[in-house]
């Protein structure tokens, strides 16, 4: 009902249809809030997965750099240590390394992808209900016959 025409209908009529109207509207609206809800559920599930996975992969990593017991050496023991002291610096940059590419890289395309379709959903849900809301305004617009 896009024109300016006024309809004239019977007031019964008139109130079945608002309430109906206003209903549905109710009815968009709570489900439209439920599905943002999941949607954010389900990305911050996918965000928690994210960071369990990208830890366990820094700790198996770092595990590659663990010195373990080795029998004595009867050479210098300057040597040793260090060459286990620079075996702890190139770990330290390692993780360091893979932490900030982690950040920089992977989280954020993740966040990127997952807000987008947050923001596409609800941009439709606020398409859908400025409909209905259309429609209910066009509604008010008709003249009610009084019996």
């Amino acid at each position: 009902m896009a024109n300016d025409e006024q309809t004239t209908v019977e007031r019964d009529e008139f109130n079945k249809e608002l309430v109906r109207a206003l209903d549905d509207l109710a009815s968009a609206a709570r489900h439209h809030e439920a599905e943002i809800k999941a949607s954010f559920a389900r990305s911050d599930e996918v965000f928690r997965r994210r960071r369990a996975e990208d830890a366990e992969r820094v700790r198996a990593r770092s595990e590659d750099f663990l010195l373990r017991e080795t029998p004595a050496d009867y050479g210098n023991v300057d040597n040793r240590f260090d060459r286990i002291e620079r075996a702890l610096i190139e770990m330290r940059a390692a993780t360091k390394a893979d932490f900030d590419d982690i950040r920089r890289t992977m989280a954020t395309k993740v966040e990127l992808e997952a807000l987008d379709d947050k923001i596409k959903m609800i941009a439709d849900g606020y398409q859908a209900i400025s409909r209905r809301l259309d429609h209910v305004a066009e509604l008010l617009k008709m003249r009610v016959v009084m019996p």
